[in-house]
């Protein structure tokens, strides 16, 4: 879970410590891993 969740963390802390633009692209695409790991470990619950 840990290694799916770096690249959104990463996309935030560059938006906050680098000032660099975070495109609507790249907010789809870290709701799709969050939704992903949200689905996973539901299903490991289940």
């Amino acid at each position: 879970m840990l290694g799916a969740i770096e690249l959104p963390v990463g996309i935030v802390a560059s938006l906050f410590f680098l000032n660099e633009a975070v495109h609507g692209v790249q907010w789809f695409g870290m709701l799709l891993i969050l939704t992903g790991i949200v689905v996973a470990e539901k299903r490991k619950v289940s």
